[in-house]
């Protein structure tokens, strides 16, 4: 009898252990069975940005675009952004022509040719004006102009520079500038830039891998 009544005591005592455990856990944010209790938390305001991934390639040295030795075409292919799909086309053309009084006139152009759907982006745009003769002529975009949906550029298929012997076409630049870049890859726009001058020198460039999203000329 009193064995039996120890017992019941001691599992009457251990069922308010029990209850004061689950109260305990409880409070935690436990349920009794030890799962976390999911908290409803309110949702961000704010949207939630997402940093610049830039894929960044430095021509070492730098890569040097030269016309034929001879008259006749030269053409490259570079992709950019390295999938193996061409994005522009590095255009070299020499040509003689027989022009009074010396009948010994050369004609030369560089032109670089975006593909595949592919934009460049220039500051501004206008024609260049050389011995009677007009050819496009556009004007690069300087360090940290910004390359994007809301930038107030220019989209063009092709950018070219000429020569007419001893007159370059007066929109040549020596010094580095920039030539954006939009590269249309699975119905997105990726923005970019290129290093070069005028006569077809590339030194780096740049493309933003967040579709849609601007960057500055220069940025890395």
């Amino acid at each position: 009898m009193e064995v039996r009544f120890c017992l019941s005591k001691l599992k009457h005592g251990f069922k308010k252990i029990l209850f004061f455990c689950i109260l305990f856990l409880q409070g935690l944010g436990c349920s009794k069975d030890n799962i976390p209790v999911k908290k409803n938390t309110p949702e961000p305001t704010h949207p939630i940005t997402h940093a610049k991934i830039i894929s960044y390639y430095n021509f070492e040295p730098d890569t040097v675009f030269k016309y034929p030795p001879n008259e006749g075409v030269l053409q490259n292919q570079l992709d950019i952004n390295h999938d193996s799909i061409a994005d522009i086309n590095i255009y070299r053309e020499v040509s003689y022509m027989w022009y009074p009084p010396n009948n010994n006139w050369w004609f030369s152009k560089k032109r670089i040719e975006a593909l595949n759907g592919n934009f460049l982006i220039v500051a501004s745009t206008h024609n260049c004006i050389e011995y009677s003769l007009v050819s496009p002529c556009s004007s690069a975009l300087d360090s940290l102009d910004n390359i994007g949906i809301e930038s107030k550029k220019i989209k063009i298929y092709y950018i070219m520079y000429s020569e007419y012997m001893d007159s370059p076409c007066n929109c040549s630049f020596s010094e580095k500038k920039y030539l954006g870049i939009v590269l249309h890859k699975s119905n997105n726009d990726y923005y970019g830039w290129i290093g070069l001058n005028s006569d077809i020198t590339l030194f780096d460039c740049a493309i933003n891998s967040i579709p849609d999203d601007s960057i500055k000329a220069g940025e890395k």
